[in-house]
């Protein structure tokens, strides 16, 4: 019967560009994107090493210890090609805190780290590496005690077999014959995949290369030593490196980040002609709105609003439209990671650079685009105002008292609305804005075809969200 035992092999790892002669590398993603992950909280527990202690930090709900720290309890550290390899030394000393990691920032490391032969993920902040407890698992013993964890030495190989472990192969560097099993871990953005077990038998000095799944978009996390010579590893908890809350998150700052690049906010710069206030002369500011040629208000750096006169700025000229055509998924996600709400089942979102209003639609609690309309939002000179509004009221047309008419509006914010383009004031006759549809045309509302206002106005309830952006 084999034996089950948490075991420690004497690992050493060589990065190296150089494969096997013939194969194939791996080529799924193997780095990762430096993204915010969270800020660092203190955790109140320590890493308890032959009775030396040494702060833990949080990051979200996971613990981690700073690289110093491990550095002070005799961890030797080595850099290849930018990997950092970790190996117990057993030379202790006491902790020296010498930065303040409370609020720090801590971002995704873009490269792994290994903690023995153990592959993992770690974080960053400005001045230190993070490494996660669950990690250390692959240097030592790690066992909850009364609310810190202790690292206790593990047990070694009796036979003393000697493995080498890259980033692309395992070999087998002893000068007898191996039996030895492996399962490597990769990440699809949604869930965990697990290439199916290996167990190969190894000649001496023989290397085999890490095999690589089908399909496209997978990250490489980690391979796990199974099995080596009849003796089981214990790898129940995957050391850490089979975190779904965490690689979800990951997923979606990384997810975050692009389509913020995608659908980038419009901004209308404007520059203060003379002082007014707090307001500087010639200090850069943003137009948020205008009032019938009376005044204008305007953001400072803070996003704090001011109302100034209508002639105190110079604006900036028109950036102009993106061309690009986004696809329905980047457009529900990104309402989605924006935590958009809504009192209905159906959201309106105005992309201004883009000149479209979209029309989602929540179903079993998921955003769902239904439809995209060519729309026209206000002139730098007169813009619609950027933010977060709900459908108001409705009207069945307006503008009679002004020569026009516009059909089908519904009213977000003070006397800004979605309506059709302007006909003349029996309603029949076309007076202006159908072939400006897809560029900044009107005075701040929004105007759309006849035939779009008019599914707005017979589909969209009172109530729900519009976003401006």
């Amino acid at each position: 019967m084999k034996r089950v035992k948490s075991i420690s092999l004497t690992v050493i790892f060589i990065l190296s560009s150089v494969f096997l002669l013939g194969s194939k590398p791996i080529s799924c993603q193997r780095h990762y994107e430096t993204v915010l992950i969270g800020v660092v909280e203190e955790a109140e527990r320590y890493l308890i090493i032959e009775q030396h202690l040494y702060p833990i930090v949080k990051v979200r709900h996971d613990d981690y210890i700073p690289l110093s720290y491990l550095q002070q309890a005799g961890i030797s550290i080595k850099e290849i090609e930018g990997i950092t390899y970790l190996q117990e030394t057993k030379e202790r000393g006491t902790y020296k805190l010498a930065v303040n990691l409370k609020d720090a920032l801590a971002y995704m490391n873009d490269t792994p780290v290994y903690c023995g032969n153990i592959r993992s993920y770690a974080l960053k902040t400005r001045e230190e590496l993070l490494i996660p407890v669950a990690a250390l698992k692959g240097l030592w013993m790690i066992k909850p005690h009364e609310g810190a964890y202790e690292a206790r030495e593990k047990i070694n190989l009796s036979d003393d077999n000697l493995i080498e472990m890259t980033e692309t192969t395992i070999k087998n560097s002893s000068n007898h014959v191996m039996r030895i099993s492996w399962v490597s871990l990769f990440w699809n953005g949604k869930a965990f995949i697990e290439l199916p077990k290996r167990e190969v038998l190894f000649e001496p000095g023989e290397s085999r290369l890490l095999e690589e799944p089908n399909g496209k978009g997978l990250t490489y996390v980690t391979t796990l030593l199974t099995c080596v010579n009849e003796e089981l590893l214990d790898i129940a908890d995957t050391f850490g490196q089979k975190d779904t809350s965490f690689f979800m998150h990951y997923t979606a700052v990384v997810r975050s980040e692009a389509l913020n690049q995608l659908f980038p906010r419009y901004t209308i710069r404007a520059m203060m002609k003379y002082t007014i206030g707090s307001l500087e002369a010639k200090s850069h500011i943003e137009l948020w709105r205008a009032e019938k040629r009376s005044y204008f208000v305007v953001k400072d750096k803070k996003g704090k609003k001011f109302q100034v006169p209508y002639n105190s700025i110079h604006i900036d000229g028109d950036w102009g439209t993106l061309s690009s055509k986004p696809s329905a998924a980047d457009i529900e996600d990104f309402v989605t990671l924006n935590q958009l709400e809504s009192k209905t089942s159906y959201l309106l979102w105005t992309d201004i650079y883009r000149q479209r209003t979209h029309v989602l639609k929540k179903q079993e609690g998921i955003w769902h685009l239904e439809k995209t309309f060519v729309c026209s939002t206000g002139k730098n000179i007169n813009p619609t105002p950027q933010g977060l509004y709900e459908v108001q009221y409705t009207i069945p047309f307006i503008g009679m008292d002004k020569g026009y008419r516009c059909k089908n509006a519904l009213v977000f914010y003070r006397d800004y609305m979605f309506h059709s383009i302007l006909f003349d004031k029996t309603g029949k006759y076309i007076k202006s804005g159908q072939y400006e549809l897809g560029q900044k045309a009107s005075h701040g509302c929004i105007r759309l075809s006849e035939e779009d206002s008019a599914w707005l106005y017979q589909h969209i309830p009172v109530g729900s969200t519009v976003w401006i952006r």
